[in-house]
């Protein structure tokens, strides 16, 4: 019996020992299962914050786990994805064929894995992105592959400005290629490193002739000792403009102005300089030919009121007037135009205004080749003004352009016969709420249809009430503030976000644009809001935080 009962001793004590130990693993497991969970949970906050697409694909390309950002990416809901075709569903057709491709020959063992490729998706919405995958492998316990586990992350904009620059250096080729100027660059031993080809046809040369070979042997020796002090000017850091005569291929000179600048390196070395030339030859003989006559005329032309500006017609082959060159111009012209004589001066029309329209061309052509004046009243699209112009040709190949600024005149006419048409078409046609409201009172004067859309009230009922009725209570005080100091002409207008109480009982965001209707001074009456609603995007807005 003794016995008996010390054996059901060491037995409850074996037992208790491994409820102990239960208990022990127990806990154990689940501080593992707490370690798992906060793992899980930083590795899902790490893919957050990195913005990480992390996708799983089986060896068909469906989608068996996809995670990170991946969401808010591609705009789709877990259930849309997974179990889908990625290649189907999140592929560009034109991206389709080849990734497709790569991804069977990976899985199938015929080709290594690619660990990094990039490619554009199409997202939910139909817009694509550009995202870097770096991937890996999946297999089971036997080595086989069972799939591949993607992260990508979004490049779109890096491969956007990838584009842009490739494109700009293009248009700088384009650029430098059809420029009407000669650009010239020289290293800093000052030998050639590229001309373009309008430089080289100046000089007489071909662009291989020119490249490698010293500016200096473009220049005779009195030239040479004025450009090596404006070289020093170069190598301080130095730009300039000046006059210089170059010798060309034919042995003859040309006179050409020069705008140049010097080249660092990204260490502010001095590497070189570049140059802008254009050939002033024609233009110095012509002022030449006309030197004695300026003296007739200097005085007129110096303090006429009227802008004035002499030109010669420049004809192709076939003597069609295609261009004209600017030869000289009177004070009053700068003020008329606001353009300096410095920007004009030697240039030709399609170099300071390429998309002037050829009929101005013909015109002022058949002046200068006829003598045949013309008088006008016109519109300028570059400058944006109207002139009263008189055009005359006081020599053959030569034109003059008397004017006067009209602007004020015409504006004033137009404005007497359109003003009020305009806007009323405006007021009423607006994608936009617009409304004029009574200052002292808030209450509507005018207020077009697409604000009554907005509030869900009709015209009648707007104009029965006041914008402080449907102003949602708390966004009214910061309305009032500003509309306090529009009054007192601290603000001239403003813009505030602000919320309406629409008919049917929701709230809906706006974004008003509030202009006084009042003389400057005078008492506040009437002022003019523009309405928008932005209920979608303050709710897009929200989704997306």
């Amino acid at each position: 019996m003794k016995n008996s009962d010390k054996s059901k001793e060491v037995v409850l004590a074996e037992l208790e020992k491994a409820r102990d130990r239960i208990a022990a693993l127990e806990t154990e497991k689940k501080q593992v299962e707490q370690r798992y969970d906060l793992l899980k949970e930083s590795i899902a906050r790490y893919l957050d914050l990195a913005e990480i697409i992390l996708v799983a694909l089986d060896t068909k390309a469906n989608i068996t786990m996809i995670g990170g950002k991946s969401y808010a990416i591609l705009g789709y809901e877990a259930h849309e994805l997974i179990g889908q075709n990625w290649f189907s569903l999140c592929l560009p057709p034109e991206w389709y064929d080849k990734v497709s491709a790569t991804f069977q020959q990976i899985v199938s063992g015929s080709i290594q894995q690619v660990e990094y490729y990039e490619n554009e998706i199409l997202t939910k919405s139909g817009k694509k992105r550009f995202i870097a995958w770096h991937n890996s492998l999946l297999t089971d316990r036997n080595n086989a592959i069972i799939g591949i586990l993607s992260s990508g992350i979004d490049v779109t904009q890096r491969r956007l400005a990838q584009l842009a620059l490739q494109e700009s250096e293009n248009r700088y080729r384009t650029i430098v290629e059809i420029a009407q100027e000669g650009i010239w660059t020289i290293d800093a031993e000052n030998y050639t490193t590229f001309v373009n080809a309008k430089m080289a046809d100046i000089l007489g040369y071909s662009v291989s002739e020119m490249i490698g070979r010293p500016i200096f042997d473009f220049l005779d020796a009195e030239e040479q000792v004025i450009l090596k002090s404006k070289l020093k000017q170069r190598r301080a850091g130095k730009t300039e403009q000046y006059v210089i005569r170059l010798k060309h291929n034919n042995l003859k000179h040309i006179w050409a102005e020069v705008n140049t600048t010097p080249l660092v390196d990204e260490h502010e070395t001095h590497v070189g300089s570049l140059a802008m030339l254009m050939d002033i030859t024609e233009r110095l003989h012509a002022e030449g030919l006309l030197r004695e006559s300026e003296r007739k005329y200097r005085l007129l032309f110096e303090n006429m009121t009227s802008g004035f500006a002499l030109h010669k017609i420049i004809c192709d082959d076939h003597g069609k007037p295609i261009d004209y060159r600017y030869l000289e111009l009177n004070p009053a012209f700068e003020k008329l135009t606001g353009v300096t004589s410095a920007v004009l001066l030697g240039k030709t029309l399609k170099d300071v205004m390429p998309d002037t329209e050829q009929y101005w061309i013909d015109i002022f052509g058949k002046v200068a080749l006829t003598g045949e004046p013309v008088a006008y009243e016109n519109f300028s699209r570059e400058l944006g003004k109207y002139y009263d112009t008189w055009v005359f040709s006081p020599e053959k190949n030569l034109f003059a352009v008397i004017f006067t600024d009209i602007t004020e005149r015409k504006l004033a006419e137009e404005a007497l016969r359109e003003g009020d048409k305009q806007f009323r078409a405006l007021f009423e046609q607006s994608a936009l709420g617009v409304a004029k409201i009574d200052g002292p009172s808030g209450r509507f004067i005018e207020i077009n249809q697409r604000y009554c859309d907005i509030t869900g009230y009709s015209r009648q009922e707007m104009l029965a009430m006041e914008f402080r009725k449907i102003t949602v209570p708390g966004d009214l005080q910061a309305n009032l503030d500003q509309l306090a100091k529009l009054r007192t002409g601290e603000l001239t207008t403003f813009r505030l976000e602000k919320r309406y109480q629409h008919k049917n009982g929701s709230v809906i965001w706006v974004n008003i644009s509030v202009l006084p209707l009042w003389p400057q001074g005078m008492e506040p009456e009437l002022f003019l809001e523009i309405v928008e609603d932005i209920t979608e995007r303050k709710k897009a807005a929200e989704k997306m935080q």
